[in-house]
């Protein structure tokens, strides 16, 4: 597996927020995480790329022990994350946006590359390119966000609430993009409140409740699953 989380506790202070948390992810596939609000999904997510450190538990990627390494050397070793709410530069352009994402590499000439790959991803942010990101729309920012974050060649992208606010035809347009990220060989970990989008994106799928996981399998399985049905899905 490229990513092993295994038997996870993270703390808000007195708080434990996550409990014994066991999760996978290999190569190539969606995973996600579903829930309600406060079952631990994103706190999961931080713990993952380090701005979370887990009291006990351990993380293991591509072979290694990351848990305790500081969040700049889990992107060097290429884990991306795009947190919930985009958190864009909001007074800088497109495209130093863009830049910003590339900041640990000194090849400008594979960031350019990246640049066009991301521009044939997102054409509105080729069109947009000069424009101030405070100026775009709510879906535009988060294409803005995602392809920040692709800026950096991840090996592992972590998207946590990628539809959040956004029209049912933007929220097309964002699961179109992460088919095809997952198309093209990378894996991506998925925390989204819209679970049936997430479980039809989804290779395997894994249910949060009060800061475990209460159910994991198949995303398919999960999908036909009662409690899963009654209690995400609405059905």
């Amino acid at each position: 597996m490229l990513l092993s989380v295994r038997s996870i506790e993270v703390n808000y202070g007195q708080v434990r927020a996550v409990r014994g948390v066991s999760l996978e992810v290999g190569n190539a596939q969606v995973v996600t995480l579903i829930g309600s609000n406060g079952a631990g999904k994103s706190t999961t997510l931080r713990a993952i790329s380090g701005l979370n450190r887990p009291s006990k538990g351990e993380i293991w990627f591509d072979g290694a022990r990351i848990d305790q390494l500081p969040p700049v050397e889990i992107v060097k070793r290429g884990i991306a994350h795009v947190p919930e709410g985009r958190h864009v530069f909001a007074n800088l352009t497109v495209l130093q946006n863009l830049y910003t994402g590339g900041y640990l590499s000194r090849n400008k000439a594979k960031l350019n590359a990246i640049l066009e790959q991301i521009y044939q991803y997102f054409p509105i942010l080729a069109q947009r390119r000069d424009q101030r990101a405070n100026t775009l729309s709510g879906g535009e920012q988060q294409m803005l966000a995602i392809g920040r974050m692709m800026m950096s060649s991840p090996r592992l992208i972590l998207l946590d609430e990628p539809s959040l606010g956004l029209s049912p035809k933007m929220m097309k347009e964002i699961s179109r993009i992460i088919l095809t990220i997952r198309e093209g060989g990378t894996p991506v970990v998925l925390v989204e409140q819209n679970a049936e989008m997430a479980l039809k994106l989804a290779n395997h799928g894994y249910v949060m409740e009060t800061g475990k996981i209460s159910l994991d399998g198949p995303a398919e399985e999960l999908r036909g699953n009662d409690h899963v049905r009654k209690a995400y899905l609405g059905i």
